[in-house]
C-alpha cells in the first residue's frame, strides 16, 4: 500500500479550502439571485408566506429564503410547516400566517 506523500496532503488542503471558498460564493450568489427574482415577482409587496412559498418552490432551502427575506430559518421552517399543513388538508395552498 503507498504511503501518503506531502503532495497528496497539501492537494487535498488547497482543495479544501477552495472548495470552501467557492461555496461561499455560490451561496452570495444564490441569496442575489433569490432577492432579484422575488424582486421581479409580482409578489415583491406581499406577504411573507407568499413570499416563502415562492421561493421554495425556485429551490431555495429556509437559511437561504431567510437571508434573503431577513428572518430567521427556525421562521421559514414554521411557515413553510403551516404552508404544508394547509395545502395537505385543502388540496391547494392556502396562506396562513401567525401573526
Amino acid at each position: 500500500m503507498p504511503k501518503s506523500s506531502k503532495k497528496t496532503s497539501v492537494s487535498q488542503t488547497f482543495s479544501s479550502s477552495v472548495l470552501e471558498e467557492t461555496n461561499k460564493s455560490l451561496q452570495k450568489i444564490a441569496a442575489s439571485l433569490g432577492f432579484i427574482v422575488l424582486q421581479m415577482s409580482p409578489l415583491k409587496d406581499g406577504k411573507n408566506p407568499k413570499k416563502i412559498h415562492f421561493l421554495s418552490k425556485f429551490g431555495f432551502d429556509r437559511n437561504q429564503i431567510a437571508a434573503i427575506l431577513d428572518s430567521t430559518p427556525n421562521t421559514i421552517s414554521k411557515e413553510l410547516s403551516i404552508l404544508k399543513s394547509s395545502s395537505g388538508k385543502e388540496g391547494a395552498v392556502t396562506y396562513k400566517s401567525n401573526g
